[in-house]
């Protein structure tokens, strides 16, 4: 018996979907859905807590076009022997058109790839080569990348910019930030000098004791010994090179 059609239904999340797509267009940087976008207890609305991900999932789903494509990926064996996705080219794909299930008009999915495409050309995707690789490389933030939240164990980043009458930029957990108390409940927020200056003291004060630079002094001393061995053998296969050389 063949498998039931998966079909996006007109209805459910059609409000969300169409008003995120009315930003994007007009330059609008979307932040996350707010818990209060789900406040009328909607069937389709399963969490209260929505982040930029979600987000990003919509804007790039393209059964919103009323079209539906099976064969992006494939399974296939690695050289060891594991099972793995790969992506397969778009010449490939099955694509079936569902006018019946479209819920975003042409002209405005035109308007929103176009814009995230030019975001991408001035930013660059993260991750991937050529654009930003990786927040924690790329960041101008000492910390980034190093510090957890207690809560959740998520990444601690910047959460809040700078703005007209705000100097610095704060640092928080982003879980809580975008996806709310529901998904984690640490709230602290914290400036970018005040965390880094007393993250700069306390590892300052732990490192500048008389038993950590002894310790720090004798491995740099054990490694120059390894280092000069290594030379010393080296320099001595050249110069057996080099005799052999002349021999012949």
């Amino acid at each position: 018996m063949a498998k039931p059609q998966k079909q996006l239904s007109p209805q459910p999340g059609k409000p969300i979907a169409v008003r995120e797509y009315s930003f994007i267009p007009h330059g609008n940087c979307r932040q996350p859905l707010h818990p209060g976008a789900c406040e009328e207890n909607a069937p389709w609305c399963f969490s209260r807590s929505w982040c930029a991900s979600s987000i990003r999932t919509i804007l790039r789903n393209d059964r919103y076009r009323g079209r539906v494509i099976w064969g992006k990926t494939v399974k296939v064996r690695a050289k060891s022997g594991k099972r793995i996705y790969k992506r397969t080219p778009p010449d490939k794909w099955v694509v079936r058109e569902l006018a019946e299930q479209r819920i975003v008009s042409e002209d405005l999915w035109k308007s929103v790839q176009n814009r995230i495409e030019r975001v991408k050309q001035v930013y660059g995707e993260i991750g991937r080569k050529g654009g930003m690789q990786g927040r924690s490389v790329s960041s101008p933030y000492l910390f980034s990348g190093l510090l957890k939240c207690s809560e959740c164990g998520a990444n601690i980043s910047v959460v809040s910019g700078r703005w007209r009458w705000r100097s610095d930029v704060v640092y928080g957990c982003p879980q809580n930030t975008f996806r709310g108390p529901s998904v984690c409940t640490n709230s602290v927020r914290v400036f970018r000098r005040a965390l880094e200056s007393r993250l700069l003291d306390g590892l300052q004060e732990q490192i500048m004791r008389p038993e950590v630079v002894d310790y720090v002094l004798e491995r740099f001393e054990a490694e120059l010994v390894k280092a000069l061995e290594n030379l010393g053998g080296e320099l001595e296969q050249m110069r057996r090179r080099k005799e052999r050389w002349r021999a012949k």
